[in-house]
């Protein structure tokens, strides 16, 4: 198609300047659109051509050469405004791509981020698998940060009742409150109802507000997390932007997952310590972990000089039970008592299974008087309720030795062993009673 236009322009009968600048123009255009590798030199071969078009003219039709000049020039303006177009093209380009570039550098930071504080969950929860109170709070602290939220809650699943009380975060606190109206809500219902791990957005209008957050909540996300228990667990985020979770769904479920096999550790090496600490026949402490808890007791009580007892406590005639009715009645007898003896005490007292059919008792802010009237109930309580249902004719006493910091003992070895020997000494009187000893 060029050497057609060359002989087409070659036999035109005048030489009209502007005519062929437009050809020009038009072939190096065409090269330029088909060839935009900037390694190949479209211009000198457009230039290489013209300047064999312009000989031609000057020998064929005897055209001087400074008539042709002009032509040159007008091609040369053409070569520097295509090179401005493709430069302005370039630039377009290069700041589209610069403008890509930050954008993914924005989100590759956001990422890191996201991931770092993630991986900063996942040790924390790993380290810390003992106090569930501190899983919670700084798992619902690191989604309420990293997402943005105005509320975090977290419901484990009520125990045959509709009674929940949610773990609530929120501007910095955890707190618990009652949610007793919940149960019968249907976006309550549909929130326990959601497949383990699926995460949903919702939308409220003005005119239905959340149940669990305040009225302006315009979107939540939740999921429900299992535990090893068969029990689940709700974690619910709620907003009043309804696109603060963008992008955050992946990073809530991850979240989820950790908290929840955080959990589980927890449950799992809270059930571990119970075994190692308690007995496994009647569920309350061994002598270990009895041991432990008096050293402990008694030295806030030596430090803050405050008193403490302990009253160490035996069945009467246990052997003759089990000789009698064998060791099953024997097995009943031991958690009847000490059932009895753990609902007359208070939450901040101690019970243990000391040995045998011997338990104590350790009595934080208790002196001497008033360990002694503890054990006195202790006796006419379990003498006086009826144990037929464990097996007909069955009688059941105990005798009690009692002893108290400072009074009687100034180390908490001594504490045991005064007390064993007031037990012993009610023994030889005649059992079903106590002995607390001098000062009582």
């Amino acid at each position: 198609s060029e050497s057609q236009g060359l002989k087409t322009l070659c036999e035109a009968p005048d030489f009209d300047l502007t005519q062929q600048a437009d050809y020009w123009c038009q072939l190096l255009t065409r090269w330029d659109h088909r060839n935009l590798d900037p390694h190949r030199s479209v211009h000198s071969e457009v230039l290489a051509i013209l300047n064999t078009y312009i000989m031609a003219l000057h020998q064929e039709r005897h055209y001087p050469l400074e008539q042709l000049e002009p032509l040159r020039w007008k091609l040369a303006e053409i070569q520097v405004d295509l090179q401005q177009k493709i430069l302005s093209f370039w630039r377009f380009e290069y700041d589209q791509a610069q403008e890509r570039l930050q954008q993914i550098n924005r989100e590759n930071e956001r990422a890191k981020a996201e991931f770092y504080t993630l991986t900063e969950l996942a040790d924390f929860l790993s380290s810390h698998i003992d106090d569930i109170e501190q899983l919670i709070y700084h798992s619902l602290d690191a989604l309420y940060g990293v997402m943005g939220a105005q509320q975090i809650l977290l419901c484990f699943e009520p125990e045959g009742t509709s009674n929940y009380a949610p773990y609530l975060f929120e501007a910095g606190q955890l707190i618990q409150v009652s949610r007793q109206d919940l149960s019968e809500h249907p976006l309550w219902k549909r929130c326990w109802e959601s497949p383990v791990h699926q995460v949903r957005a919702h939308y409220c209008d003005a005119n239905a507000p959340l149940p669990c957050f305040d009225d302006v909540t315009e979107v939540m996300l939740w999921q429900t997390l299992a535990l090893a228990s068969d029990k689940k667990v709700l974690l619910i985020a709620s907003a009043r932007d309804p696109y603060t979770f963008n992008g955050f769904h992946t990073w809530f479920t991850l979240a989820g997952v950790h908290l929840a096999g955080a959990l589980n550790n927890a449950q799992l090496n809270s059930q571990l310590n119970e075994m190692v600490i308690r007995d496994g026949l009647m569920g309350i402490y061994n002598r270990r972990y009895l041991e432990q808890r008096l050293q402990e007791a008694f030295k806030v009580s030596e430090r803050y000089q405050r008193p403490l007892s302990v009253l160490m406590v035996d069945i009467d005639h246990f052997k003759q039970v089990n000789d009698t009715y064998g060791h099953p009645v024997g097995d009943e007898v031991l958690k009847w008592v000490s059932r009895s003896i753990g609902q007359r005490l208070r939450t901040t007292d101690i019970l243990g299974r000391y040995g045998g059919e011997e338990f104590l008792i350790i009595l934080p802010e208790t002196d001497l008087k008033g360990a002694s009237k503890l054990a006195q109930s202790l006796v006419q309580r379990i003498e006086q309720l009826p144990v037929e249902q464990i097996v007909g004719g069955l009688h059941i006493t105990i005798s009690i030795g009692v002893c108290s910091y400072p009074q009687q003992a100034t180390r908490a070895e001594d504490l045991v062993q005064i007390a064993d020997q007031h037990l012993y000494q009610a023994k030889r009187q005649g059992r079903n009673q106590y002995t607390a000893g001098e000062g009582a």
